[in-house]
């Protein structure tokens, strides 16, 4: 076995061993709230988003706040987002295909500029920016016939060596509720061992999962030129996520005499808040070329979620019990590292431009911890998974802008994100996004199309502990289009 893979079925033994109730939270939210995608208008977005050299837009709020500096007029933009996303996910052979479409508010960006009364050879840019850096919707069916393997082996070795009486103190989650269901049943009185009511034959399993939430920043900058070679730029980022996941899972029992089926569903209502900033530099060498930095601070993540779950069972005799959960109330912390930058981009003169953007982070060094609100959980277990199986990520921009006529433009792009995950930790390639678009611009008016697309993305997902059952294949494909129009004055 993979030692890496390995090590993560052990961690995920662990996980279900300390149960529900310790923590609802783990590596998967740590990684989901961490990652953001590209922020922008429809003009730097058909370019890749490799606006970190290039500036005067409002993708400079979220990539290089030097790029406010590069306004010389006060501008106001906004951009609408039409997005659909499409999941396909296979189970032990069978495939099953679903999709979400949503339109969203993809930016908006003000921008004023005010010349310096000291000194000639200053300006300063003032700026509010709110942008849409991901969308969590998503909907997911995984159906697939299986031997001899369900969920109530899990709960079964959740409830060992417990006594009959505390297992839904112990698990009220999980085995706690299998118990009062009649779902597992004691095998050794003596020792509390339990097994699953049933285990054998053919079995059907089915979950869909709805997903819907996003991954917000309003963010308030300021910006320097000098000599109109030297931008600076500061931003100061309040972000904001809110998140929701509801599953259904079912097993039927095509070979019982006794059990017919059992349901059970999970409830996440998860939000939170934290703030970073951001610091950037652009400098013109000479009238054709352009480079950039810039440094974003970690994020201090507080989440607050509600976990629940509930379960009903369905026996051939016609009897059926139902149970809900207590809800779980949770706070903790998500510190998302440090992001470098370096960008630069080439001029030329009226026909157009070519940028790109390298762009790094350290997914490893991601923390969870506490908040002290609502219990002293320290999270060694994940903090130690996010360790073993999340790494350093690069995402490298490049985009081209070429002028077809005095008020027309159009554009091209790709974005490149290297998988988060160490080799064999997991099914999940890096991720190609093609992306084009066109524009006009015509005095004080600005209007800009693009449209990205990202295909054909795999990812692992396990039904329940991989210690039990074999991963699903879960393959993601986002198409994105964004219109955007603006106003300088």
């Amino acid at each position: 076995m993979n030692t890496i893979f390995g090590n993560r079925i052990v961690v995920a033994a662990a996980l279900l061993l300390l149960g529900f109730a310790s923590t609802a939270q783990n590596e998967v939210d740590a990684l989901r709230y961490s990652q953001t995608g590209v922020a922008g208008s429809a003009r730097s977005l058909g370019m890749g988003g490799a606006f970190g050299a290039v500036g005067a837009d409002n993708a400079a709020f979220w990539n290089n706040p030097a790029g406010i500096a590069m306004n010389k007029r006060t501008m106001f933009e906004i951009s609408l987002g039409i997005q659909n996303r499409t999941t396909e996910a296979n189970h032990f052979g069978n495939t099953k295909d679903n999709s979400e479409g949503r339109t969203v508010v993809q930016s908006v960006g003000v921008v004023s500029v005010k010349e310096s009364a000291r000194n000639p050879r200053l300006r300063w840019s003032y700026g509010f920016g709110l942008a849409n850096f991901s969308n969590y919707n998503q909907n997911i069916s995984i159906e697939g016939n299986t031997q001899n393997n369900t969920l109530l082996n899990v709960f079964a070795a959740q409830a060992n060596g417990i006594d009959y009486e505390q297992i839904s103190d112990a698990y009220p989650f999980g085995a706690g509720m299998a118990w009062e269901a009649y779902l597992i049943d004691p095998l050794d009185t003596t020792q509390f061992t339990y097994i699953p009511a049933e285990n054998q034959g053919r079995i059907n399993q089915r979950k869909n999962i709805n997903r819907s939430g996003r991954h917000n920043e309003t963010t308030f900058a300021l910006g320097l030129a000098v000599d109109e070679k030297l931008m600076l730029g500061l931003t100061l980022g309040l972000q904001s996520v809110f998140f929701r996941e509801s599953s259904t899972y079912v097993e039927r029992f095509n070979d019982s005499g006794y059990l017919l089926n059992y349901t059970f569903t999970e409830d996440i209502n998860a939000s939170g808040n934290g703030i970073n900033m951001r610091l950037g530099a652009i400098y013109r060498i000479g009238e054709k070329l352009r480079v950039g930095a810039t440094w974003q601070s970690p994020t201090n993540l507080v989440i607050s979620d509600a976990f629940s779950t509930s379960m009903l069972s369905n026996f051939v005799d016609g009897s059926t019990y139902d149970r809900l959960s207590p809800e779980l109330i949770s706070n903790y912390n998500v510190r998302v590292p440090a992001r470098y930058m370096a960008s630069a981009a080439f001029i030329l003169g009226k026909a157009g431009l070519i940028s790109a953007d390298y762009e790094t982070t350290n997914f490893g060094r991601i923390k969870m911890g506490t908040t002290g609100l609502s219990n002293d959980y320290d999270f060694s277990v994940e903090n130690k998974t996010i360790e073993t199986i999340y790494r350093r990520v690069h995402r490298v921009r490049t985009g081209v802008e070429m002028r077809i006529a005095d008020s027309f433009r159009v554009r091209g792009g790709v974005i490149y994100d290297s998988s988060p995950f160490v080799n064999g930790a997991a099914i999940n390639d890096s991720r190609l996004t093609f992306t084009s678009g066109f524009g006009f611009r015509r005095d004080a008016f600005l209007f800009d199309i693009a449209g990205t697309y990202s295909g054909q993305n795999r990812e692992s997902y396990w039904l329940y502990d991989p210690s039990f059952i074999e991963e699903t294949e879960v393959t993601n494909s986002l198409l994105n289009i964004v219109i955007s129009a603006g106003l300088r004055f």
